[in-house]
Formats: C-alpha cells, structure tokens, sequence
C-alpha cells in the first residue's frame, strides 16, 4: 500500500498544482491537498481488503496473487488498433452467432445502459430496458488514467460501437440469479460468477475522487474491477428516491454489473457521479452491509 501511495503521491501532486501570483505579483503554487487523497485510498483500500467486513483477508502485503488468471499481463503494451480489431473478429466468430440473452448470462456483454419509462413502477415487476454490449475492461485495467470515466471505455471498445442490444432488465436479471443457483446447488465451477459490490465511492466535484477510482484499479487490476460515474447505477437511484420500488431496480443494476467471466476478478467499486451525493441514504438502504466513501475538498480549491 505505501509503495502504491508513493507511487500516486507525485503524480498527484503534478496533476493538481495551478499557478498564481501574490499580493507582489509573483507566481506561486497551491498543491492539491494531496494528504487527504492519500488518507483515502489508505481507508478505501482496507475496507477493500476486507478488514471492515470481516471477510478473512488481513492487508494488502497479504493477498495472495499467485492463483490470479494472467488473462491479463500489466507488462503487455496496448494492442494496436488493428490487432483489436482482429481481436473482436476472432470475439465476434465464438460469440457472435449466440442468443443476446446468452451473452449477458455468460458475462461477455455488460449492462453499460437503462432505459426508464414514465410507467415503469406501474405493475408488480418494473418495465426497464438494459442497454448491454461488450466492454473491453482490458483497457481499464492495463491504463486506468487512459479511459478515467466508464463512458470514456464504452466509446473505445469496439464491440460497443456498434453492437449495443436492449432487453429487459427484469427478466435478465432472474434469468441470472436462477443460472447461478442452479451452478451453486450443483456444485459446478465456472468462469462465470457475480462479484458483490466491494465499496462505493461519493464525492463532490473536482475534488480528487477519479484519482481514487484509478488507485483501485491500478493496485490490483487483476481482482478489481472498477466502474467510474456508470450510467446504469445513478440513473436506477434517482428513480429510487421518489419510488420505493427503485431499491429493486438499483440491487438488480449493480448484480448484473457484477457479472464476470475473469475468475481473477473478486472486487466491485462503484464511483457514483457527483450528484450521487442526495443518494447516498439510497444506496445505503439497498446496500447495508457495503462500506462507502465519501471524498471532499476544501470549498475555495474546488471553486477556483
């Protein structure tokens, strides 16, 4: 952890330091509070870990990493565009000719969208439609600082560019839960397994938190996965807070964004967009046992 910190703690400090002038004229630098950042990661990474909840792993020095599937080699360059795009032909040739509903079941396409009718909490089950594609994590984990934001990895990942599908979200999300029962009941093992959410990260503006989001995916690329400012959780957690019914629909957006098919991947972050903040009480209430963070600024640095 402290090497990760010293790591992060000059690149930190470059990424938040503005010129001024005093009172005389002369330029002077005020540095982003790099402190506080620091103590957050420390604290995200120890609920991480599991000493918060008691999940039986100690630190981070501990971890063990030898069972991790090396899927995914943090030494590796980027592959070009046109190996990427042989890449999703050769994706496109396994899984193309499979039932769309299949392909989120398996964990090869991710929910990165929700559409919310004005009649959607007028049954007995919500009537929302899932926007799903496949997302190219890969991305994420080799660079965070490269596609900071969740929509920033949509846009670079080929498949999403023009192979987006709707469903609906509610039966897909059944589906989902009976597939992994009947895998738990039978004692089966599989690539295909949902990961809990891990923590969640508020914030308020220009205050350091894609920072944060980036450190928990940097540190352990291989069991982490990190969604920074996603549509899908937000937009669920609005409808939360003027329908009770929205609780739901939240849990159900999150589980099936926990869907993986990398059996590495053991840790969920979310990093709720700004205005995320007059939800953290729903998130709370659909997610009682998950810690959160809340990461902030001085008022005067966030303004100027």
């Amino acid at each position: 952890l402290c090497a990760t910190i010293r790591g992060f703690r000059v690149r930190a400090t470059r990424a938040f330091v503005t010129s001024k002038e005093d009172e005389n004229g002369k330029p002077r630098a005020t540095t982003f509070r790099v402190r506080s950042i620091i103590i957050t990661v420390a604290v995200l990474f120890a609920l991480a870990v599991g000493n918060w909840r008691g999940t039986g792993e100690n630190n981070l020095t501990e971890v063990d990493t030898t069972d991790v599937d090396i899927d995914f080699d943090p030494s590796s360059p980027v592959p070009s565009i046109r190996q990427r795009e042989m890449i999703f032909s050769e994706w496109a040739k396994t899984h193309g000719w499979k039932d769309k509903r299949t392909l989120v079941l398996i964990g090869e396409a991710t929910l990165v969208d929700i559409v919310v009718p004005g009649d959607a909490f007028s049954g007995n089950n919500y009537k929302v439609k899932g926007i799903f594609c496949h997302v190219d994590f890969y991305l994420h984990k080799k660079d965070p600082s490269t596609v900071p934001m969740f929509r920033d990895l949509v846009s670079k990942s080929i498949h999403c560019k023009s192979e987006k599908f709707e469903l609906d979200l509610y039966s897909i999300v059944k589906d989902a839960r009976v597939l992994d029962a009947a895998g738990q009941a039978s004692g089966e093992t599989s690539d295909v397994h949902t990961v809990s959410p891990t923590g969640f990260i508020f914030h308020e503006s220009r205050c350091g938190s894609t920072l944060s989001s980036n450190v928990m995916m940097a540190s352990d690329p291989n069991k982490n996965r990190v969604y920074s400012e996603s549509g899908p959780p937000i937009t669920a957690a609005k409808e939360a807070v003027v329908n009770e019914k929205g609780i739901e629909l939240l849990r159900d957006v999150v589980f099936l964004m926990g869907r993986s098919n990398t059996p590495g991947e053991k840790r969920l972050f979310f990093k709720i967009q700004s205005i995320g903040t007059k939800s953290i009480n729903v998130f709370r209430k659909a997610f009682e046992d998950v810690p959160f963070i809340f990461v902030f600024r001085e008022p005067l640095e966030v303004m100027m």
